[in-house]
């Protein structure tokens, strides 16, 4: 995104000198008033200023996004799976709890219910989604 807002940046002021070279020769040659002469140069100086505008905005905001947009995704690679279990409910009574907190000095634990059998999981944090259980592994 940094290069393409020095080059739009660039690419304007390139534009802005451009143009003013070419409307100062036609005007040049010709016997103008000095009031005349200011007009004119007012009103492209206008004009030059929205045409930079225009090239800074098409450069740094709407080439990048169609770049992005028209370019193939790639996609992370998952190194590997470890292990996939469905998750039934811990109690008979309560049909929606798959894991349970248990706090012992300090150290939370989850008790995951899978399948058949609880497994008991030390981790930092846990978040029940859905039917599904997100953990997060801490950091050794």
């Amino acid at each position: 995104m940094l290069f393409f807002l020095y080059l739009s940046g660039i690419l304007a002021m390139l534009l802005g000198v451009t143009l003013f070279q070419r409307q100062s020769k036609k005007i040049r040659n010709k016997n103008y008033s000095d009031e005349l002469i200011l007009r004119y140069f007012a009103k492209k100086a206008i004009e030059n200023i929205m045409i930079m505008c225009l090239v800074v905005i098409i450069v740094s905001l709407l080439l990048p996004l169609l770049i992005w947009t028209l370019s193939p995704k790639e996609v992370g690679v998952v190194d590997k799976i470890i292990e996939t279990n469905t998750l039934s409910p811990i109690s008979s009574y309560n049909k929606n709890q798959y894991i349970k907190e248990v706090t012992d000095t300090g150290v939370k634990s989850y008790i995951v219910n899978v399948g058949e059998s609880s497994k008991d999981i030390q981790y930092d944090e846990g978040k029940l989604i859905s039917n599904k259980i997100k953990l997060f592994v801490p950091d050794k």
